[in-house]
């Protein structure tokens, strides 16, 4: 179904004029930006498109003002460049939205020279001729998680796709778009969003690029197969908790001697990996509580209420499959308690 995304929104960029946006739906941590940076990539290696993207996250923003901050540092990297000191006077001869900035280029603290800047980019890029503007397209992220009240927010997003006719590609996760803001989000999404995608977890691509992220390790490499079968036993399609726990298990894993000849050994570690990831997801949905009350023991147990040993019970059969075709317990009480401690407190699993 990703593939399909992917070939519309090829097709939505070499449209010269399609006056919608495009809405990149789903849930946190599904990987919507992990896939939307994967195209991105590729349309980059494409040396046929021209296109270039402008990417902004709206992550905790509060101002109108600072997405055009943002959309300038990506058209003036000066501005966000840290070897040169903006200047604290503004000169305007002309005009007022230039800045004198002093240039450091070898890095000695010494200035080298002075640079007048033209502040807003933006308004260049949008006053520009149509050849030049139509090289930009725009990506905004985070939505959800933006401050800006949604009527301001939208309205500026709708100028992009109406009066400037930009591609814009939008990233969200609508379920959590507030109840108040959600017939604002409607009435957008009908005026302005010509097509809406839900992205689904690309697993296989998203465990191939962690595992060969910083820290990487050999043996966690080979075992990609089993990490993906674990995700999708966990029942948690949330690729952002378990790319932490694969960097997390890389980092107990490093430097370790792993015998590849030795299937013992390779096995044990294999079931730890297996163990590792579970918690972490687990506690990552919540159910801190539930593992606890794995390994109460059958006269502890009675204490619990009768949903409390259901949801446990649900909880200890998910996993039989998986364990079946490894051959271990994935919820050995043994090893429960000293995981959590390790994953929540940074305890040492010795």
């Amino acid at each position: 179904m990703n593939e399909n995304i992917r070939i519309f929104l090829d097709c939505y960029i070499e449209d010269p004029d399609p006056q919608y946006g495009v809405l990149i739906d789903g849930a946190w941590g599904c990987g919507k930006t992990f896939f939307v940076q994967s195209w991105l990539k590729g349309l980059a290696n494409d040396e046929s498109c021209v296109m270039k993207p402008i990417e902004v996250s709206l992550f905790g923003l509060n101002q109108v003002s600072q997405i055009n901050d943002a959309i300038n540092r990506v058209l003036f990297p000066v501005l966000d460049n840290k070897y040169y000191k903006i200047a604290k006077s503004v000169v305007g001869t002309v005009s007022k939205a230039v800045l004198k900035c002093n240039v450091d280029i070898n890095q000695d603290g010494k200035n080298d020279g002075t640079l007048d800047i033209q502040l807003d980019p933006l308004m260049s890029l949008f006053n520009s001729q149509e050849h030049i503007n139509k090289e930009w397209f725009f990506v905004f992220d985070d939505i959800e998680r933006c401050n800006i009240d949604m009527k301001s927010l939208f309205g500026y997003i709708n100028d992009f796709v109406e009066r400037r006719q930009f591609h814009v590609i939008i990233i969200c996760n609508s379920n959590e778009i507030s109840q108040k803001d959600k017939p604002v989000f409607a009435k957008f999404k009908e005026k302005v969003i010509g097509r809406s995608f839900v992205v689904q977890p690309d697993v296989s691509a998203a465990v191939d690029s962690f595992l060969h992220k910083v820290p990487s390790n050999d043996f966690t490499l080979s075992n990609a197969k089993v990490i993906e079968k674990v995700f999708w036993a966990t029942g948690f399609n949330n690729l952002r908790v378990m790319r932490q726990a694969i960097r997390d298990c890389n980092k107990i894993l490093e430097g370790l001697d792993i015998d590849s000849h030795n299937d013992y050994q390779c096995m044990g570690y294999r079931n730890f990996l297996i163990r590792y990831i579970v918690i972490t997801m687990e506690l990552a949905k919540g159910n801190e509580s539930l593992l606890h009350g794995l390994c109460l023991g059958p006269v502890l147990e009675k204490t619990l209420s009768e949903q409390e040993l259901k949801d446990i019970s649900i909880l200890r059969s998910k996993y039989d499959n998986l364990g079946k075709e490894y051959k271990l317990n994935v919820l050995d009480t043994r090893h429960i308690d000293i995981l959590i401690r390790n994953i929540k407190k940074g305890e040492s699993l010795d």
